[in-house]
C-alpha cells in the first residue's frame, strides 16, 4: 500500500523543482543530442499521409506550418505565420509570413539551396490536402473548413477538378488570406496540425517527404530503421523569448523499441533521456526501485504527469525524465517539440533544488 502514495509525492516534488529557461548564461543553452525512443515506427515523414503518434513527433521536428501549438499550454503560437488577424466576421484570417523562413537545403531545389517560403506555397500545400490521392489522409481536420475547400475535395475524385479554391488567396509573396465557410474556434488548432505543415512543390514532385522547415533536419532517411538522427536546422527562423536562435540542441537520436521494459532498462543504463506515456502501474515499481534517485538534491530522475484531459490521464500516463533535460513538455493531444528544449546538469545551487 505505501507504493502508492509514493507517485503524489514525487509529483509534489517535480512540482517544486521545475525548471526555469531563464538561464543567464546564453551559451549553457546550446548543444548536445537529446535521446528518446517512440514505442513504434514512423511510418512516414509525409504530412499529408502521417495517422500514428509516432510519425508526427517526427514530423513536427522537420516540418512547420503556418501556427503551431504551445506543448505545455496548448495555447496557439507564430510559426512561419508572424501574426494575424481575423475580421468581425469571424471567417476571414490574414496571415503575415516571417520573411526569414526558408525551406531546408536539398538537391530538390537549385544548387542545392533551400529557398524562402512564400504564400504561394501554402496555397499549394492547402490545394494538395483538399485533393483525393493515396498519399493525402488528412483533409478533414485541416483545412475542411476553407471556403470551397469541400467542393474542392470532391470534384478532384473526378475528371471535373476544380482549378481554384474559393477561401485561398495570396495578397502577397508574405500574405495569405483564408475565408472560412462559417465561423470556427477550432480553424486555427486545425491548420496547427503537423498534417498542415508546408509543402514545397520541388520535393513533392521527386517524391521527397522529408523536406521541411522546421527546427530539425533529417540528411538520410531509410524508411523501417531502428533509430534516425535530427540534426539542427542552422537557419531555422524561430527564437526563444530572449532572442536567442531556436533550437538549443545539435541533434536528436529517436530509436524505435516496442517494449516498455527494454526503454525503462535503456533509461537506467542513460542509453535514452526520457521515456513517455509510462503507464502507472510500471510507474509503481520503478519509483519504489529507483527512490534515491527521485528524491536526491539535486534528483537524479523526475518524474511528471501528462497533461489532463484524456482517457490517457484518467488512466495514470507519466513522462519520465533525466533532470539534465529542460523544458520538454508533452501533453493529452500528443504535441511534442523538441525546438525548445535544452540540456544542463542541475546543481544543489539551484533554488528549486535547495
Amino acid at each position: 500500500m505505501r507504493n502508492l502514495f509514493i507517485i503524489p509525492i514525487i509529483l509534489l516534488l517535480v512540482a517544486c523543482s521545475s525548471i526555469n529557461k531563464n538561464d543567464k548564461d546564453k551559451n549553457s543553452l546550446y548543444g548536445g543530442t537529446l535521446r528518446v525512443n517512440e514505442n513504434k515506427q514512423v511510418t512516414t515523414l509525409f504530412p499529408p499521409t502521417y495517422k500514428d503518434i509516432a510519425s508526427s513527433h517526427v514530423i513536427s521536428q522537420i516540418h512547420a506550418g503556418l501556427v503551431k501549438f504551445d506543448t505545455k499550454t496548448l495555447a496557439i503560437l507564430p510559426s512561419i505565420a508572424t501574426d494575424w488577424e481575423l475580421d468581425n466576421s469571424g471567417m476571414v484570417y490574414t496571415f503575415h509570413l516571417n520573411p526569414e523562413a526558408y525551406f531546408h537545403d536539398n538537391n530538390c531545389f537549385p544548387d542545392g539551396k533551400g529557398r524562402k517560403i512564400t504564400a504561394q506555397d501554402f496555397k499549394y500545400t492547402f490545394t494538395y490536402l483538399a485533393t483525393q490521392n493515396d498519399k493525402n489522409k488528412n483533409f478533414f481536420g485541416t483545412v475542411d473548413k476553407i471556403k470551397g475547400a469541400k467542393e474542392y475535395y470532391k470534384a478532384s475524385a473526378t475528371d471535373s477538378a476544380l482549378t481554384e479554391i474559393d477561401g485561398i488567396k495570396i495578397l502577397d509573396d508574405s500574405t495569405l488570406q483564408l475565408t472560412l465557410d462559417e465561423p470556427s474556434q477550432r480553424f486555427l488548432q486545425n491548420i496547427a496540425n503537423a498534417a498542415a505543415s508546408v509543402l514545397a512543390k520541388e520535393a513533392v514532385d521527386k517524391g521527397i517527404e522529408h523536406v521541411g522547415a522546421g527546427p530539425f533536419y533529417i540528411d538520410n532517411y531509410t524508411p523501417n530503421a531502428t533509430s534516425i538522427v535530427l540534426l539542427k536546422n542552422e537557419n531555422f527562423y524561430l527564437t526563444d523569448n530572449n532572442i536567442n536562435k531556436l533550437p538549443y540542441l545539435d541533434s536528436i537520436k529517436i530509436s524505435f523499441i516496442g517494449s516498455t521494459k527494454t526503454e525503462l532498462r535503456m533509461f537506467v543504463d542513460n542509453e535514452i533521456d526520457a521515456v513517455f506515456g509510462l503507464p502507472n502501474d510500471y510507474i509503481v515499481d520503478f519509483l519504489s526501485e529507483y527512490i534515491e534517485q527521485f528524491e536526491a538534491k539535486p534528483p537524479v530522475y523526475i518524474l511528471s504527469k501528462v497533461q489532463e484531459g484524456t482517457i490517457q490521464q484518467k488512466r495514470g500516463q507519466y513522462n519520465l525524465y533525466h533532470s539534465f533535460v529542460r523544458n520538454l513538455h508533452t501533453n493529452y493531444l500528443d504535441k511534442i517539440d523538441f525546438s525548445t528544449v535544452y540540456l544542463k546538469e542541475p546543481s544543489i545551487e539551484e533554488e528549486q533544488f535547495k
